[in-house]
This record gives structure tokens, C-alpha cells and sequence, in this order.
């Protein structure tokens, strides 16, 4: 399935993902409580989507986050802005619950806005090679944070710029390998 240059707006799921594979969301808008969740409920290693060029906003306070990362395997995720507009608690979370798989490949994203975490990585099964490259984190809270009840094994993270508005901490990576 291919979702190109659409705008969804004012719901409680901009996008919801639910079970899919090899999808690509390129150049789109998605606002709401929760921009996107995106996850493969059949198949949980299963996924190779592709998110490029799109704008994610969370716009509503609360524990809500803009992107959710459950389960889908080897996910794309290039040249995004993922906003929040309201306070919340990610503006991209990484939920791995599912199986073991490979990690997302996250590259030039711009995430920004009043985030406990910027991008957290959390979950209770291995979430195996993920990369984060390039791009900015700007946000109130801690900009990457790990805190995974398994290893998450083989991880890069190179070339982020990560900024917090209140002296909190950059990356906090606990069960990273």
C-alpha cells in the first residue's frame, strides 16, 4: 500500500497501522492525540515499510505519543518531522513486544517539541540493529532514552544533534549492547 500526499487531521489516530507490510507513507500530514502506531499484530518480524518526507504532529497533552513503533521489522523511517505541540510522553517510542527483529533504520528526522523522551526504546523482547542517524532532537526531556527490559543488542546512533531545553539528560541507554 502506498499513502502519498494526504493530510489527516483532528482525530485521536492520524495513522493507524495496525497489520501490514512493505508500506510506504511519503510526503504526508498526520495530526492527532496520536500521529501514528504502527505495528504488524500477525506478524511481528514481518514489515519493511517505509516512512519518508512526512510531517507527524501530537497535538493533544497527555500520555500520548506522536509516533509508535510496536512491531513490523526493518522500518524505514527517513527525512520526518515529528512534532508535539502539547506536552507528552514521546514524541517517538519504541514499544518492542512482540518478537525478536530487526531494529528500525531512522535517518535525517527532526523531532521536536515538549517530550518527556524524544525517541525512547522500551519493551521486553530484543529489538536487534537499529539505527538513528543524522537529524536534530530538540525537545524538553531526555533526547534518547533506552530503558528496555532485554538487551537491545548492536545499536548505532552517530551524527545526532541532540538538544534539551531543561537540563535534562541527552541519552540515557540502559540494556544497549
Amino acid at each position: 500500500i502506498t499513502i502519498q500526499n494526504t493530510k489527516v487531521s483532528n482525530f485521536v489516530r492520524g495513522l493507524n497501522i495496525v497489520s501490514a507490510s512493505r508500506y510506504h507513507v511519503l510526503q504526508s500530514y498526520f495530526l492527532a492525540s496520536d500521529a501514528a502506531i504502527i505495528q504488524n499484530q500477525l506478524w511481528g518480524d514481518s514489515g519493511d515499510g517505509e516512512m519518508m518526507g512526512n510531517t507527524f504532529v501530537a497535538a493533544v497533552a497527555g500520555s500520548h505519543n506522536t509516533v509508535t513503533y510496536n512491531s513490523g521489522g526493518a522500518l524505514r523511517f527517513v527525512g520526518n518531522k515529528v512534532l508535539a505541540q502539547a506536552s507528552i510522553s514521546n514524541c517517538i517510542e519504541i514499544a518492542w513486544n512482540y518478537v525478536t527483529s530487526v531494529g528500525p533504520f531512522m535517518a535525517a528526522n527532526s523531532i521536536e517539541g515538549s517530550c518527556v523522551n524524544g525517541i525512547s526504546i522500551d519493551g521486553n523482547v530484543p529489538l536487534n540493529s537499529g539505527t538513528i542517524t543524522g537529524g536534530e532532537i530538540a525537545v524538553s526531556g531526555t533526547g534518547i532514552s533506552a530503558t528496555a527490559s532485554v538487551a537491545q543488542p548492536a545499536w548505532t546512533i552517530t551524527g545526532v544533534v541532540v538538544r534539551t531545553s531543561s537540563n535534562n539528560t541527552g541519552l540515557s541507554l540502559a540494556n544497549m549492547t
